[in-house]
């Protein structure tokens, strides 16, 4: 089937653009379950896409209630077709005030990769005290992006990969659809490309009313932070 073959090949070119990604998420799992005490039973896959990582969260935790939740047609299109029936695929724009509002909760666990650097620093302020009013008591974000103060790096250069990918989505006939409608629904989309420090991730997250934040997980650039509400 074509659409699972993309949600594959979308796996796959994540894993260039964020080195380690499968340790990451085995870290951010166990990271969950440490602060947590348990399996979280309830769990929001923010910016999740295709599903990839839902699927990979489901398998670790077959009984939790996985919501994904995305801006893009074609992406959520592809979650809705790949994902098992207990999960639930939400359309939401983080760049608007009340995203937050039509997606019920409270959950365990808040998982938000790659994602947060398209919008300004700003918004992903508003964007943190957002997601915790989304969080049970004691419940945790997870935010996996790049950290401006990590030294080394590892290369991830573009080398077209992203671009095939879409080529190839766009033009698969059972996603028309959805490809009309990502064109109105991102046709003023643009990237941010915002980064900043653990410090400035750390201040944000407890102005918005976190209580605990570290840095279980980096990788080059790239970090894992973990909040409690």
């Amino acid at each position: 089937m074509v659409t699972s073959d993309l949600v594959t090949s979308w796996d796959a070119m994540m894993g260039r653009y964020q080195p380690g990604r499968a340790d990451m998420l085995r870290t951010a799992a166990a990271t969950a379950e440490a602060a947590l005490g348990d399996a979280p039973a309830t769990v929001l896959d923010l910016g999740g896409g295709p599903g990839t990582t839902a699927r990979d969260l489901l398998d670790m935790w077959p009984a939790a209630q996985v919501t994904v939740a995305d801006l893009d047609p074609v992406l959520l299109a592809l979650a809705a077709a790949t994902l098992p029936p207990s999960a639930t695929v939400r359309s939401v724009d983080l760049r608007t005030p009340d995203w937050n509002t039509t997606l019920g909760g409270p959950y365990d666990l808040v998982l938000v990769v790659m994602t947060l650097h398209y919008l300004p620093g700003d918004r992903v302020r508003d964007v943190y005290a957002d997601i915790a009013s989304l969080l049970r008591p004691r419940g945790l974000l997870l935010h996996a992006d790049v950290l401006d103060d990590v030294s080394d790096t590892i290369d991830t250069v573009d080398d077209g990969t992203w671009t095939r990918w879409w080529d190839r989505a766009l033009a698969e006939p059972a996603l028309a659809d959805a490809a009309t409608a990502r064109a109105t629904a991102l046709h003023d989309v643009t990237s941010a490309e915002f980064t900043a420090s653990t410090a400035w991730h750390r201040a944000a997250l407890t102005a918005a009313g976190y209580r605990e934040v570290s840095v279980p997980w980096r990788r080059g650039r790239h970090g894992l932070l973990a909040a409690t509400r």
